[in-house]
């Protein structure tokens, strides 16, 4: 009887640590934990987490509020360089180009350097570039600076994911999904925060005679890049833009989220490393090659034609109701709002 009672607990442990090789035990029960409120006053660990995460949202507000601004205020960064929509058209391409940089070196970044400082600083170079931008007149400068801005959004937009990964393990279903809906809010907000800031385009109707003198239309189109259509012309002038005042707000966003990941850096890293300890053990299992390439392929086409949604075509959106639909900004504003609307739901 004595041999049975003292065997039993090595019986319970053999079964445990079965049930863990088998991957059925990862960590505490979820079940059991105490609600969010008491795990907020009493949880240290789980206090500083969720803290980094509304950090984080609020930076992703940031990201998405940038994103949408970017489109209504297209035809005033035209303008302000003196350039033609197709030329305009590069500042998109150096901004995804400088995006992809970014991105490819945000892992190798986040390896060698602390995160915080990382994010603090490039954080802050974003809201300088970003309040620089609108008072350059140089295109190729612009170009330039959309390079580097772009480079540095791609780190902090990986970066962001990757905390988010690091901060919540395999728990971090909610929390992401939490971070980019908050991006889509921002981009909802932004082209009506944008609008009273954009010029004001005045278009003046002229009726001209059925017999019209073919060398003066285009001397009229050359100076007014005016359109004609069944005897009418059709002229838009700009007028008082200060979308510079825009882009300082969204760069003042950007450099409050600097800031808070500055606060985060001085804090003491005790709590960050108690994190680190108490993670609970991942089991994890190679996948075929075969396998990962296919699925890395299929994750690569599904954001080829994301990132075209989200980036190129609501990019050009608001230009495009200006250009052809003879809409004005604020209307234009009002459908890059709509396309961010669909986007969030």
């Amino acid at each position: 009887m004595s041999d049975s009672i003292e065997n039993e607990p090595n019986t319970n442990i053999l079964k445990e640590k079965s049930s863990i090789d088998h991957g059925q035990i990862e960590g505490p029960d979820e079940t059991l934990q105490p609600s969010i409120l008491i795990r907020i006053r009493t949880d240290t660990i789980y206090r500083s987490k969720l803290y980094q995460t509304l950090a984080l949202s609020w930076l992703s507000t940031c990201l998405g509020w940038n994103a949408g601004q970017l489109g209504p205020a297209l035809p005033d960064l035209q303008v302000i360089t003196n350039t033609t929509l197709d030329e305009a058209s590069y500042y998109l391409t150096a901004l995804s180009l400088g995006f992809l940089i970014g991105a490819l070196v945000a892992g190798w970044i986040f390896r060698k350097g602390h995160q915080m400082i990382t994010m603090s600083t490039l954080t802050a170079l974003f809201a300088i570039l970003t309040a620089v931008i609108p008072w350059c007149k140089y295109y190729v400068l612009m170009i330039i600076l959309f390079l580097i801005r772009g480079s540095a959004r791609g780190v902090i937009d990986t970066g962001c994911n990757i905390m988010i990964l690091e901060i919540w393990g395999k728990n971090n279903g909610p929390y992401m999904q939490a971070v980019h809906f908050v991006y889509a809010v921002g981009g909802i907000i932004s082209p009506l925060a944008t609008a009273p800031f954009l010029s004001i385009r005045v278009h003046a109707v002229n009726h001209t005679s059925k017999h019209t003198n073919i060398s003066n239309f285009h001397k009229l189109s050359e100076n007014f890049s005016a359109s004609f259509k069944y005897g009418i012309i059709d002229s838009q002038e700009t007028h008082n833009s200060s979308v510079h005042f825009a882009f300082a707000i969204t760069a003042a966003f950007a450099l409050s989220c600097s800031f808070i990941f500055l606060y985060f850096l001085c804090r003491s890293t005790k709590q960050t490393n108690n994190n680190a300890n108490h993670s609970p053990t991942r089991v994890t299992k190679d996948l075929p090659r075969s396998i990962r390439l296919l699925s890395l392929s299929l994750m690569c086409a599904t954001f080829w034609f994301y990132l075209f949604l989200e980036k190129a075509m609501v990019f050009f959106l608001p230009t495009f109701t200006l250009g052809h639909m003879q809409w004005t900004q604020l209307q234009g504003s009002y459908a890059a709002t709509t396309y961010w609307t669909a986007f969030a739901i």
